[in-house]
């Protein structure tokens, strides 16, 4: 430690002998090495001052992006949450003219004791109607002219009719997959259950669908 010591006094002695010997011999040295210090101390204060002013633009860059993200992400939500409102209205009067549907055919229920399956079997007729074009289009194809059995727009929504509608289409706008081809657009009603086939006028030995 002390040996350290005695290197750096024998430094700065021979840096102030050195000095003092340029002083000697040039007076004006004394001038122009003050002023090479004070020029090294501007230059100093000038590159903090840069480097305050280039932090501080940061800062404030960081801040506004960081608000403006904060912004849009707000919008987003906002515009998420209309999106789910909006689609759960749509879905809403979706399941209520199936509802009605069903309802159009109650006494063949009542008749023939259909069960769920046989309601999701007339249900993926609409569906399958729908499908070809939009899927906004599934309550324009359910009350459609003619084209299911004892539907109206004025048929009473029963719970049960409800719940299970209101399931089935939430299904069907989920699915990634199709249960059977859409080309299965009629419904018969038979004794047996509902099946679904794809003409009209198909004899007894032509395919058919039931869920």
């Amino acid at each position: 430690m002390n040996e350290s010591i005695a290197i750096l006094r024998d430094i700065f002695r021979e840096q102030r002998e050195r000095e003092e010997e340029l002083m000697f011999r040039n007076p004006s040295f004394a001038f122009w090495y003050n002023w090479q210090i004070f020029l090294l101390i501007i230059a100093l204060f000038v590159s903090f001052f840069l480097w305050g002013i280039d932090s501080w633009t940061n800062y404030k860059a960081t801040e506004m992006t960081n608000k403006a993200f904060a912004a849009w992400e707000a919008e987003q939500n906002v515009q998420d949450e209309s999106a789910a409102e909006s689609q759960e209205y749509v879905i809403g009067l979706e399941s209520d003219a199936v509802a009605r549907a069903f309802m159009g055919i109650d006494r063949f229920v009542e008749k023939y004791h259909y069960n769920e399956a046989d309601l999701a079997t007339y249900a993926r007729c609409m569906f399958n109607r729908a499908d070809p074009t939009d899927s906004d289009d599934l309550i324009r194809v359910i009350s459609a002219p003619n084209q299911f059995t004892g539907y109206s727009s004025t048929n009473q929504v029963l719970a049960d009719y409800k719940t299970l509608a209101d399931r089935l289409v939430r299904e069907w706008h989920s699915e990634t997959v199709k249960p059977c081809d859409t080309a299965y657009i009629f419904a018969e009603l038979t004794p047996d259950g509902i099946f679904l086939k794809k003409d009209f006028h198909a004899g007894p030995y032509d395919r058919r669908w039931h869920a």
